[in-house]
């Protein structure tokens, strides 16, 4: 998850799935887990909880 500069995008298919792009001028970079029953859990790159500094983080069926 830690920024990587490039010169330029890869290809449109170079991974299954696709591929997703941001700028991160500042701020947390975290991965959102969402599971069944509309259970959320946000973790920081290095795999802690972030959940309890986001207690108004919506459920994934209200995003």
């Amino acid at each position: 998850m830690l920024a990587e500069a490039l010169s330029e995008l890869p290809p449109e298919r170079a991974l299954p799935g696709g591929l997703a792009f941001e700028q991160k001028p500042d701020g947390y970079r975290a991965l959102l887990f969402a599971g069944s029953g509309g259970h959320t859990h946000l973790q920081s790159r290095n795999g802690s909880g972030l959940s309890p500094a986001f207690p108004g983080m919506p459920a994934p069926s209200a995003v």
